[in-house]
Order: C-alpha cells, then structure tokens, then sequence
C-alpha cells in the first residue's frame, strides 16, 4: 500500500503598492515586465493554470491546470494584484479549486503570528477567511500560516476560529512526527482540535533547492517511498514551479497526471483526505517557523538567519524596528478605541467586519449602516479603520525576513507605517513620529552611506510620502494628457475639474479641483491653475478653493505670470504609479516644444523635474545628457547667452567651463 502524495504551493508577493496611492511603482529589476508581480505572473501563475504535457517528442499532448491537482494558497495580497492586473489566471486558480477543492485559506496580511498582538491574530486570521470565501466563494477548511511560524497562542486561536488544519514543517514539531500521519493539536481549555500536517522535510527542500522536479516521475517515486500509508505532503513556495525552476509547472503537470497512475499513487486534495482519516494522534509544537533556525527570532533579531548581503552583515537593526512599530500600533489602538467609541458601535467588531469593504467598496454603505454610530461621520469613521489596516500590514514578514535595513521590503514596511501616522493626523490627532524616530534611530544600516534609522526614514520614507497635494498635481497630468487618475493612483479619483483652453501655443487650465480618497471617501478641494505644452503639464498652482480666478496672459509669460499668483506649485513629480512611457511621453513633448529660447526658460521647471526623476527612485525617462543637447541645440542658432544662463539657473545644470559667459564649472 503506497500513501497518498500532496503537492503544496504557497503562492504569495509581499505588498508592492504605494499605500497613499495603491499604484504599483515601476521595478526596474524586473524588466522586461512593469514589476516582479507581472513577471512571477508571466513565469508561475498562468502558466501553472495551462501547463503544457508533452510527449517524448516534445508535442504538446495536453493542457492542465495544475489548481486542479495541488493543494495551494494565494496570499490575500497577491490575489488583489491578480484580479486586478491578472484576472485570467485568477480565474483559473478559482477554477481549479472547483474541480480539486486544493485551496486553503491564509491570514490576511503576511504577519509572523507568533509575535503580533493578540487581536491582530484573530483578525488577521478573519480577514483572511473572509479574502477566501470572497475569492473561492466556499468555506475554508485549512490555513497556510505565514512562514509556518507558530505557537500554542496561534493554533488556539486558530481553533476557536474554525480552522480545521494547517501544514508545518517536521522541525516544529516536539517529537518527531511518524511519517504519513497526520497529528491532532487539542486546544488546552477543551475548545476543540485541529489536525496539523507535518510535511516531509528532506523531499520539500529537495523540490525547493534541489533537482527533485527535474522529473515527475522521480517526484511520484520519491513521495510515495516516503510512507507505508497515510499521506505524503511536499509544501514549498508556489513560484519554484516556474519562477524558481523554469518549466518545472510540466513537471507537476506530468507528476499527478502520467506518474502517479502509472506507479499506483493516489493523490488530490489534502481536506478531502482529511474527512474520510480524522487524526488521532497528538502532537505538540514550539514557538517556531519553517525559515528560521531559532523559533521566531529572524523577525525580532540578529539571529544569524538573512537572505542577501554582505557576509559581514548583522541584523541588529530588526529588534528596534519591530519596537518603533509597536510603538506606533499601541498609539493607533488607543486612538481607535477612543476615538472610535463615538463613531462605531464597536470599533473592534467593525475592524474584523472591515475586510468586506477592502475586498468590495461596493460594500461600503452597507458596513456603515450596520457599525456607524446614527448621525457619526462616515469620513471620520473609515480614516479610523484604515489607520488600523495600514498598522496590520506594517508588520509584513518581508520587513524582516532580509538583510539590511534600507532593502526594498523593510522600506515598504515602513511605508505603511506612515501612512498609518498620516491616517491619524487626517483625524486631528499627533501621531508618535518623534518617539518613533527616536527608537527607529537606534539601529543602523549595513551600508554606511545609508546611515541610522532615522536617516533611512528621512531619505527613503519621508521624502517619498504622498499627499492630497500630489495627487491633485497628478490629477491635473493625467487630466493634460487625457488619462484618468485611476490610472496612476487607483485609490483616488476626480470629481471635479476645470476646463482646459487652447490658444494654438499652449493649453491652460483654472478653475475648482477636487479629488477624493476612495477608501475614506475624504474629499479635497482646491482652485487650479495650470499651463500644459503637447498634453504634457509643465506648471501649475494649487490655491484656496476661495481665491480669485486667474486670466492667462498671451506667449510664454504666461508661466512667469504664475509665479505671481498665491498658493503652491504643483509638485510634477510622477507618482510611484505612472508607467515609464507616460513620463517618457512627458519628456519628449517637453523637449519638443523648446524651439525657442524663451520656451526653453519657461519650461525649465519641468525638465528640472524630469531630469531628477533618479532620486525619487523611477528610471530616468531620458539621460541628463539630452537636456543638455538641448541647450547647445538651442547655442547653435546663435541666440544670445542671457536665456541660455536664466535656464542654467533653473535647470542647474553644469555647463562646460569653455562656454564664452557661462558660469563656472562645479
């Protein structure tokens, strides 16, 4: 008798997304895709939901879709970006759940359980079940925990929650697990069981690291040595079929549907098993996970345990971050019971609810019937709810899980921290930065030019920060060029603009400006002044909603005549979200529209902005290099130096120390 053989493939991506706008910002690493959600999706998801069998010749025989044959978990986070990005392959995800009933359930934001306050935990662990009956439109029978990290407190509360199984590494276990048996946690107050699944160490890795998937039948073989009977689990992270080992989607495909008949193995999903060979045999486990080698500590210190870097690097910057953030999720409670005492019936009850409305804003009316104190500000009421999304999600295992402080997933932790503190001064309340910088300062990065805590904060955080103000100013780029600020910051939208006037040099725009977040339905309003060139905007102010209109003067004094007027600039900056060849579009009409010296100064501002596109972290639409074949485009003509030296002023470009008047070199 041979055991049954599970395939398990926690798919997930960290968050990615700029919190203030929910856009995806350009990741150059990834080229040639927009980002690394869009590449993994090109090399794993879709095409394990299409996977080719071929023959000894190489024809394709078949399509399957491996959702049908393995049991599997799409992180809350990564089913988002699919159904919005890639509905296709989440529709084959959804259908291969309908056929094989392999899909369970995951806590909602990527969390390291064992370390996060208590109510975290549970809501977490509700948000999550609610992603999947939302997704998969059926109960959810087992949970993927993140990074398999537990404790007795976790599997407690995942029993009162109705979770009947989950998967842990043979490591965590106090004893040795039997191999084929699944194990029986008790929860200690009499509340009810759940069944843990210890899958088979060695093999998991093997797939993981090894050329265990070079064959399926060699997998098939393997697994069903690894018991007499029972059932034989291999868990490892979903993108090794296919990402992490290319093409290896076909060895999976061929595994479960030429190997394992052939050799007699039985396999499928893991809860149909589960009901018909309740387990019996206890088990228990410690405070551990399947990435760390001392319990939970690669979350919360130096442990030893990174990914990347330097070999002399350290890791003592972990312990002050998860601090600074504690620091700022006690504060954020505090004002969310207080606060939400008068506009919710039960702030905490309303929290757990809240996932309805993240996964459905259509839902959004229905939730403030049912939690809103009668007559509370519905404004006041979800700024609260999302100060307390963003202090979950700052907690995102990935924040930790690297080697330095300023690596591009500990940043984005912090990210969402300040967007938690903006969240709570949107209520008129002082969030914590100062003490919070006071303990984030206290750790270091590895890189010396990266500086303290602090440093990284300012640098990479602060300076990156969105606002209302900017998305009005990419209200008014979009708008330019004829777009929609959905396109560039899907968590915004316009409901009120001005007119735009053509006047066959330029196109100028006055008038009110309103935008509103769509999570909070806060809305924002101003009076706009801007001036655009070939549908690229090139200058702009945002003023009191009371001031005065302003009438463009004729030519190009007109964006000098802006400088007169009261308010701010508009700031030009893309926003994380705008696709590279937008801002290129940008330059270009910029650059195009510099025929004359006089436009070349007017326009100046906005080729500054585009020129220091680098040190907001986006790729240069153009090298500095062709700003500068601009001006000595324009020397060429033989036009006098007085325009040419206002520009250098402007664009603060170096010009060469031979340029007869020119000011000196740097």
């Amino acid at each position: 008798m041979s055991p049954r053989v599970v395939v398990h493939g926690h798919f997930y991506q960290p968050p990615r997304h700029d919190p203030w706008t929910e856009a995806m910002p350009v990741e150059p690493s990834a080229a040639p895709s927009h980002d690394w959600n869009e590449r993994i999706d090109a090399e794993c998801y879709r095409p394990n939901g299409a996977a080719r069998l071929m023959d000894h010749e190489g024809r394709v025989v078949d399509i399957v879709n491996n959702y049908e044959l393995i049991s599997f978990n799409v992180g809350p986070t990564l089913d988002t970006w699919l159904a919005r990005h890639a509905p296709a392959t989440l529709q084959r995800m959804v259908a291969g759940d309908r056929v094989g009933g392999g899909a369970i359930a995951q806590p909602y934001h990527h969390v390291i359980l064992p370390l996060a306050d208590p109510r975290d935990v549970r809501t977490e662990i509700r948000w999550g079940q609610a992603a999947f009956r939302h997704r998969f439109g059926r109960e959810p029978e087992g949970i993927w925990l993140p990074e398999t990290a537990v404790n007795d407190d976790v599997l407690a509360i995942c029993v009162e929650e109705g979770v009947q199984y989950t998967i842990l590494s043979p490591y965590q276990a106090v004893t040795r697990p039997e191999p084929g048996v699944v194990h029986r946690w008790d929860h200690p107050d009499g509340k009810g069981s759940m069944a843990i699944v210890f899958y088979d160490g060695p093999l998991s890795h093997d797939v993981a690291f090894g050329a265990a998937l070079r064959s399926g039948d060699t997998l098939v073989q393997r697994a069903g040595s690894g018991a007499d009977d029972g059932v034989v689990v291999v868990a490892t992270d979903g993108e090794t079929f296919g990402h992490h080992h290319k093409f290896t989607e076909r060895a999976i495909a061929y595994a479960f549907t030429v190997a394992a008949p052939a050799h007699g193995v039985a396999s499928g999903a893991l809860a149909a098993w589960l009901r018909e060979h309740p387990p019996t045999t206890p088990a228990a486990v410690h405070e551990s996970a399947w990435s760390c080698a001392h319990g939970v500590g690669r979350w919360k210190g130096d442990c030893g345990c990174s990914t990347g870097g330097l070999p002399d690097a350290n890791q003592r910057w972990r312990a002050p971050l998860r601090q600074a953030l504690d620091l700022l999720r006690d504060h954020a409670a505090r004002i969310f019971e207080t606060r939400g005492a008068a506009v919710l019936l039960d702030p905490w009850a309303a929290r757990d609810d809240y996932v309805r409305v993240v996964l459905d804003p259509a839902q959004r009316q229905d939730f403030c019937d049912r939690h809103l104190v009668p007559g509370a500000n519905p404004v006041v009421a979800l700024t609260l709810l999302e100060s307390q999304r963003e202090a979950m999600a700052m907690y995102t295992s990935c924040g930790w899980f690297f080697w330095d402080l300023a690596g591009i997933e500990t940043l984005q932790v912090m990210r969402h921290a300040a967007h938690c503190m903006d969240r709570l001064a949107q209520l008129g309340t002082e969030p914590p930065v100062a003490e919070f910088l006071r303990v984030l300062d206290t750790a270091s990065s590895n890189d010396a030019g990266q500086g303290t805590g602090g440093q990284v904060w300012k640098r990479h955080v602060a300076a990156l920060a969105g606002s209302p103000a900017q998305v009005a100013a990419a209200a008014m780029v979009t708008l330019a060029s004829g777009r929609s600020l959905p396109d560039v910051a899907p968590a915004w939208d316009v409901v009120e603009a001005p007119e735009w006037h053509d006047d066959g040099i330029r196109r100028t725009a006055e008038g009110p400006l309103a935008v509103t977040d769509r999570r909070t339905g806060a809305v924002h309003r101003w009076r706009v002044a801007a001036v655009a060139v070939d549908g690229a905007l090139v200058d702009g102010r945002l003023r009191r909603s009371s001031a005065g209109a302003w009438v463009p003067p004729a030519g190009w004094a007109a964006l000098g005549a802006l400088d007169d007027l009261d308010g701010e600039p508009l700031d030009l900056r893309p926003l994380a979200g705008e696709q590279f060849a937008a801002v290129r579009r940008r330059w270009d009409a910029l650059v195009a529209a510099t025929a004359s010296p006089d436009a070349l100064v007017a326009l100046a501002p906005a080729l500054a902005v585009l020129v220091g596109q680098e040190g907001w972290g986006l790729p240069v639409p153009l090298p500095l290099e062709r700003a500068q074949e601009a001006v000595h485009a324009a020397l060429a003509t033989g036009v006098g130096t007085a325009p040419l030296d206002r520009l250098a002023d402007r664009l603060n470009l170096a010009w060469p120390p031979s340029r007869p008047g020119g000011p000196p070199a740097p």
